[in-house]
């Protein structure tokens, strides 16, 4: 994409169509829920066009997490490197959602495809400097969470997992799977709900559930079956159906539910798999209300023990440990400006912004004229062997000569070189060429990029939990699936009592398409503990803070 002349700018109409024309490609890539072989190709071409990428390669999952070639661009065989990125995102835990890894000069995201099923996208990362790698961070970033929101409900990892325990229980005893499918049914008030065995190739043992006020089941039909069919191939898992593979496994459990009229999220499933291991005779008949709010007591229960992440979360940003803030040598106006926002620049390169000199030059030539006056006037003092002319015209000599010195010093400076090599940070610099400016105001600022760090804001309900020394990784933004090892290094908690938060500072194990400015947060790990607990410590936080 060619980018525009700096003479021209770039009318509303045609950022519109620019506009337009992603929102149709992101529509032509994630238009349909059906599997269609096509959709790793063209989502293959999608990220390569947005990321400026050369390559783009989609790996699915194939057995035991081998990396499966999909689609490539170009076509091929794809490098080693990118096969093993591919398999470390298939070996991260599913519930990390659209994680990014990087492994130079690659970088993968996790991403789900039409039916449900896991992938990684790995594309070259580009070389034309860290705002084109942010960039493209941020558009995978994009890509794989359309994706997760497009072929994969929040809630469906929580239905497979259930699934995977419900499965042994219904796949052997006919009376057990009818009943399960009994039960859901009423519990979803549905019209009736199937479940099946799927062996990897064909559906077996289907069951469907008998309806309210008829003694005979129904028989599946050709239709139902082809429909559980599709949901196992296809891996799919949505809102009324779900297809939850034995662990390592291709074979599973196909659950459908037809004309739910509640509770259409599958979360009864829980109070069905509680039932399957009561005695039948013990098994109270309830009401369809009751049974639901059971089936809730049962879950919130079994949730409170849940083990869940004792993470702290600390807000962080990036940035340069060293930077030079360049201002204006002395009061003037601005002649030429030769740099713009986010430019790279080498330690003396320049000149990057050109002083008026004009009346410098005068003032100058007329304090060095002065300084040769007072010269000869010394002279005259020293020769009429006056004392007091001869101290006045020494201390005028002087004074002259200071002058002269400064305003050197001041005509060698009207031309600014960079004193360090980084970034060019200057929002507003092109507005300013012509315009009149301070002596010492701030003009433009370089950062160092090879040296960045975190500056943290660390809670005041979290200060006790955190030291120097511990070690964290940093989450952007603009990528929340990265993942950077950070260490801090200080935290200044001399505070009084009313400190809200307490500033601090952290390094990082790499700098990679990182630049000051991005905002994250800086992720700490300590271990699991029930969910009960972190409801209580929430409420006790809150009850401090009032």
């Amino acid at each position: 994409m060619n980018e525009a002349s700096p003479d021209h700018e770039r009318s509303p109409e045609a950022g519109s169509a620019k506009s337009r024309s992603l929102l149709a490609a992101l529509n032509t890539c994630f238009a349909t829920q059906t599997r269609d072989p096509d959709f790793p190709k063209r989502l293959a071409h999608l990220v390569s066009a947005l990321t400026s990428s050369p390559t783009a390669i989609v790996f699915g999952m194939g057995a035991k997490g081998v990396p499966q070639l999909l689609a490539s661009i170009p076509s091929g065989t794809p490098n080693p490197v990118a096969v093993s990125l591919a398999e470390k995102v298939f070996e991260k835990p599913r519930e990390d959602g659209a994680i990014l890894l990087m492994s130079q000069p690659y970088l993968a995201a996790r991403v789900v495809l039409q039916g449900g099923g896991d992938a990684a996208i790995v594309i070259d990362l580009p070389q034309d400097g860290p705002i084109v790698q942010s960039l493209a961070y941020e558009r995978l970033t994009l890509i794989a969470a359309l994706s997760y929101r497009q072929y994969r409900h929040p809630d469906l990892d929580g239905y497979q997992n259930l699934m995977a325990q419900v499965g042994p229980l219904v796949a052997g005893d006919s009376g057990k799977r009818q009943e399960f499918v009994d039960t859901l049914a009423q519990v979803c008030g549905a019209d009736y709900a199937a479940i099946a065995y799927f062996d990897g190739h064909r559906l077996k043992e289907v069951t469907i559930s008998k309806p309210a006020g008829y003694v005979s089941r129904l028989a599946p039909t050709g239709a139902l079956r082809k429909e559980m069919r599709d949901t196992a191939r296809n891996r799919m898992r949505g809102r009324d159906r779900v297809f939850a593979p034995f662990p390592g496994q291709q074979a599973g459990i196909v659950i459908h539910l037809h004309g739910s009229k509640r509770n259409q999220g599958l979360l009864p499933l829980a109070s069905a798999a509680f039932s399957l291991h009561a005695p039948p005779a013990k098994r109270p008949k309830v009401k369809r209300g009751w049974l639901a709010l059971i089936a809730l007591a049962v879950a919130v229960l079994v949730g409170a023990f849940i083990p869940v992440q004792n993470n702290v979360e600390i807000p962080a940003t990036v940035e340069a440990t060293n930077r030079r803030v360049l201002a204006a040598p002395f009061e003037g106006e601005i002649e030429d400006i030769m740099l713009r926002d986010g430019q790279t620049v080498a330690l003396g390169e320049g000149p990057l912004i050109r002083m008026v000199t004009t009346a410098l030059d005068l003032a100058l030539d007329t304090a060095r004229s002065d300084y040769s006056t007072a010269l000869i006037a010394r002279e005259v003092a020293r020769s009429a062997n006056n004392a007091s002319d001869l101290r006045s015209a020494e201390l005028e000599v002087q004074t002259l000569r200071e002058r002269v010195d400064l305003l050197e010093q001041q005509r060698d400076s009207a031309e600014i070189f960079a004193p360090i090599s980084g970034v060019v940070y200057a929002p507003d610099i092109a507005s300013q060429s012509g315009q009149s400016v301070q002596e010492g105001e701030a003009l433009f600022e370089i950062a160092d990029l090879n040296d960045l760090r975190l500056s943290l804001l660390v809670p005041s309900s979290e200060i006790e939990r955190v030291r120097s020394d511990v070690v964290g990784q940093f989450r952007p933004d603009h990528a929340p699936g990265l993942r950077i090892n950070s260490t801090i290094t200080e935290i200044r908690a001399d505070g009084g009592d009313d400190t809200v938060v307490f500033p601090g500072l952290a390094s990082l194990s790499e700098n990679t398409a990182l630049h000051p400015g991005m905002r994250g947060v800086l992720l700490i790990e300590q271990g699991t503990y029930p969910a009960w607990r972190a409801i209580w410590q929430k409420l006790r936080q809150r009850h401090r803070a009032n």
